[in-house]
């Protein structure tokens, strides 16, 4: 309405000016005869001219402030952060990017807290299956007799990483651990199988029944089988 009264106002400017400059000689009767004479000169044309040209105005008024907008955010988005670039390296850092680094270490502390959640259960359970190991070593002991002196054997770090070793180049650590469970939930064992580990001085031979045969892990064994469930 405001840019309507503008426009108006702009192409009737005479009119405009001679409301407040009459000359001191017109009376009041000749001013309305002025008045109404303007009046009745302005065409259904006119009107439309002046709408018109309201509209044009309003678009064209539309048009320069999107183009101001877009230069100000060309300006804030793709040449402020060059020259920020460009002059000085070291001390000033863009809005986007620090928000985006920002973002980034948030991300990063998020999995760090994840990570040592996860890295605090596997270490429980890591617990757990250890207690559960000396548990079921406890009840196979307690039930089948070791010899003594081999309990009473000094048995090195290097003897073990051998035999680690060994198992490992043979591929037989998983099949070491499944024997292990076995023996110490007193099953029994193919003797083929038991060989494999015997020659180790891994297990002991108790008795045999058909093509199967009972043993006993020796303090070797318990201490590799741990291993292996550890690693």
């Amino acid at each position: 309405m405001g840019t309507l009264l503008i426009v108006w106002i702009i192409r009737n400017w005479d009119f405009v000016y001679s409301l407040f400059n009459f000359d001191s000689s017109f009376s009041l009767n000749d001013r309305l005869d002025f008045f109404q004479a303007y009046f009745n000169s302005y065409t259904i044309l006119e009107g439309l001219i002046t709408v018109s040209v309201t509209f044009a105005a309003i678009i064209i008024t539309y048009l320069l402030l999107n183009l101001s907008r877009f230069i100000v955010n060309f300006s804030d988005k793709a040449v402020t952060p060059k020259v920020l670039e460009w002059s000085d390296k070291g001390s000033v850092v863009d809005k986007e990017v620090f928000l985006a680094r920002e973002k980034r270490i948030q991300e990063l502390e998020v999995r760090i807290d994840r990570e040592r959640e996860e890295k605090l259960k596997a270490k429980a359970e890591v617990e757990q299956l250890e207690q559960k190991l000396v548990e079921m070593e406890s009840n196979s002991s307690s039930k089948k007799s070791v010899n003594p002196e081999m309990d009473k054997e000094t048995i090195t770090d290097q003897e073990v990483e051998n035999i680690l070793e060994l198992l490992h180049q043979n591929d037989l650590d998983e099949l070491f651990k499944e024997v292990a469970s076995f023996i110490l939930n007193g099953q029994m064992i193919e003797l083929s199988t038991g060989g494999e580990f015997a020659k180790f001085e891994l297990i002991k031979l108790n008795h045999i029944e058909g093509g199967k045969a009972s043993y006993d892990l020796t303090p070797l064994g318990r201490l590799i089988n741990r291993k292996l469930y550890l690693n």
